[in-house]
């Protein structure tokens, strides 16, 4: 019984720490581009998401992966990571005066 115990606690902080790793990453993320950007975009403002980034990794210190505040903020995250943060980079990308004959690390 006592193995299983250990093998959650193992699991749960797996879990704790991949999380947290994951919001503090999408926060710098989301610091990297100006407010113009998320305008651009028709998305929220760059606060808007400064503060949930914010929220959802202070509440990842202080609550489990597993609680309500817990899943929340995951959520948060990820709805970022995966719906704002590729438009934002599309956007970003878009004039920057690359060509189709740049290579991946700049012209030929």
């Amino acid at each position: 019984m006592y193995a299983l115990s250990a093998a959650q606690d193992l699991v749960t902080l797996a879990l704790w720490v991949g999380l947290l790793a994951l919001k503090a990453f999408a926060l710098v993320d989301a610091l990297r581009f100006s407010d113009a950007t998320y305008k651009a975009v028709d998305k929220q403002p760059k606060t808007f998401w400064l503060l949930l980034l914010g929220l959802s990794l202070a509440t990842g210190f202080l609550v489990s992966p597993l609680n309500l505040l817990g899943i929340a903020g995951t959520v948060v995250t990820l709805v970022y990571l995966f719906g704002i943060r590729p438009e934002l980079q599309r956007y970003r990308g878009v004039g920057r005066g690359r060509s189709s004959a740049d290579g991946p690390y700049g012209g030929w």
